[in-house]
């Protein structure tokens, strides 16, 4: 389940001539805000997608759609967003993505096993990363040049 896919960002030429005026830490920190909105807006998508196809099991404990996060950390000077389902807090998460194989499930009360159909795998991240990347890329580059506009007013 953990499959790298990047985005490549086009449109933001006219902004690095911009981007060098700034200092290196700042210049960071603009791109890294930038970034991580790129992320929320997969991250939100993931979670519609999700939500929309769970089916209701009634438990009070929320479903799958609370626990996709998105993450962004610094990775050798450039920041990278990682978007997902946190595993140590929902185990089912690969269950949903790569689906499961017909099983048998054992009921103490039944003297046979009930034989479950296995279930079909529902890819939601990289369905959520298809369908949001242009709109990740467009808010990256609008959160980059208002950031960037804003740095260079601070001078």
């Amino acid at each position: 389940m953990a499959r790298m896919d990047g985005v490549t960002v086009t449109g933001i030429k006219p902004f690095r001539k911009k981007m060098k005026r700034l200092p290196e830490k700042v210049r960071k920190r603009v791109v890294k805000k930038a970034v991580t909105r790129a992320g929320a807006i997969v991250r939100i998508h993931a979670r519609k997608l999700v939500k929309k196809n769970a089916i209701d099991d009634g438990l009070p404990n929320g479903h799958l759609y609370k626990e996709i996060v998105s993450k962004t950390a610094m990775s050798k000077g450039t920041p990278v967003v990682t978007v997902g389902a946190e595993y140590y807090k929902v185990s089912v998460a690969h269950f949903v993505y790569q689906g499961t194989p017909a099983h048998d499930i054992e009921v103490p009360w039944r003297s046979e096993p009930l034989r479950h159909p296995g279930s079909r795998p529902y890819p939601f991240m990289e369905i959520a990363l298809r369908q949001s990347r242009q709109r990740a890329q467009s808010e990256m580059v609008k959160r980059l040049q208002r950031e960037i506009t804003k740095e260079l007013q601070k001078k």
